[in-house]
């Protein structure tokens, strides 16, 4: 569970300009990668994965659009996750019986964030922001920022900016699981190991991603840019 911070944020002009270019290429990827999954299923009934498209973004930067390399690989694969978790809450409705509501475009004024899912690629340094390839922001932190921070969203509020930092949060419940988890035998550590994280296997590269968002200016059909 993870709790927010949200403050307000005040670039100079020459920064506000660069984060709504990466905001703009971030909504022209979800799109994108929102499309080739539409495609995907209609003209060959195949579901496609996070972890396929992930994987094209590699040969993207590197080739049809090398501007996506002054944005953050994690930025960019946050884009492609965020489909991933709409598709995911189709699935969900539908088994539940519910009206399911088909994964959106979105335009400009829907789509007005995007995440540092992990520590890389920013740092918060007393009152002012570091942004890898953007710049530094000042922050008005309204109120102290306790324990370590995981992620850092960027949001846009009209012609605001805001910073969203994610702590987690560790429940007296699971602190008291903890504390009893250290009296444990050696033997029940053994019995009660957690099993390791499953290599997710390798996906041949989804040109159609690539097509897609190399038609840079151009709307892409069925929706509002």
């Amino acid at each position: 569970m993870l709790k927010a911070y949200k403050f307000r944020l005040y670039p100079n002009k020459i920064t506000a300009n660069k984060l709504q270019w990466v905001l703009d290429r971030c909504r022209e990827l979800y799109n994108a990668a929102l499309q080739e999954r539409k495609e995907a299923y209609t003209y060959a009934r195949k579901s496609m994965s996070y972890v396929e498209q992930s994987r094209s973004l590699t040969e993207i930067k590197a080739e049809d659009r090398r501007e996506y390399q002054e944005i953050g690989s994690h930025v960019l694969q946050n884009a492609l996750k965020r489909v991933d978790l709409a598709f995911q809450a189709f699935f969900r409705r539908i088994k539940a019986g519910e009206t399911p509501g088909y994964p959106r475009f979105q335009g400009r004024n829907r789509y007005d964030s995007f995440c540092y899912p992990d520590h890389a690629g920013w740092k918060l340094d007393n009152k002012t922001l570091h942004l890898t390839k953007i710049g530094d922001l000042k922050v008005k932190l309204h109120r102290p920022v306790e324990g370590k921070m995981k992620t850092c969203t960027i949001k846009r509020e009209g012609e605001h900016w805001y910073v969203i930092f994610g702590r987690e949060e560790i429940t007296a419940i699971a602190a008291s699981f903890s504390t009893q988890e250290m009296r444990f035998s050696s033997a029940s550590k053994s019995r009660q190991a957690s099993c390791p994280c499953s290599q997710e296997s390798a996906q041949s590269t989804q040109r159609v991603l690539a097509q897609r968002i190399s038609q840079a200016g151009q709307p892409l059909s069925g929706h509002r840019v």
